[in-house]
């Protein structure tokens, strides 16, 4: 194995425990910020959210604050870590409510991943132009009328996964 493959494989291994390691957390865009908000105060808000919008009473969070810095003119995200996997399903579950308003419930993953999901969903798109019928996006794969695609960081490129053949 060359260097340069050692050093993809590991590029790729820590991305998949990176993203491991994000995998209870939730990204809340368009909530209202109150002032120099408090991790408690961001907290309550997702624990209000969950029971007034999304009818989840029962919602178990270990902590939620804001990401970056503020602004004067826009609300910055919360980052949320719930207790468990469950409670992350059963919000994105019921994140349909909210269509039509402006807040909006992302899953967590790493700037590598969020990297590939961008130019996946630019490929998505332009196939969709060109007559594809069925694309989902999942992680960091992309399903288009059953072939599945992924983004080539070396190649800086959307390339197929060959499917394995069948014994």
């Amino acid at each position: 194995m060359s260097a340069q493959q050692d050093y993809a494989t590991t590029q790729r291994k820590l991305t998949e425990l990176e993203d491991r390691s994000r995998r209870n957390n939730i990204v809340i865009t368009g909530l209202k910020e109150e002032g120099s908000e408090s991790w408690e105060v961001s907290e309550k808000q997702v624990v209000d959210l969950c029971k007034s919008k999304l009818n989840i009473s029962d919602i178990s969070t270990e902590r939620a604050h804001r990401l970056g810095r503020m602004s004067a003119n826009r609300s910055r995200p919360i980052i949320c870590k719930l207790l468990n996997f469950k409670n992350k399903e059963r919000i994105k579950r019921n994140g349909y409510i909210l269509k039509g308003t402006n807040i909006f419930i992302n899953d967590d993953f790493s700037q590598r991943t969020n990297t590939a999901r961008f130019y996946l969903r630019k490929f998505s798109k332009e196939m969709k132009g060109k007559g594809a019928v069925s694309t989902k996006l999942a992680y960091d794969k992309l399903v288009i009328d059953g072939k599945q695609y992924t983004y080539n960081f070396e190649s800086s490129s959307v390339i197929e996964v060959p499917s394995a053949p069948f014994p």
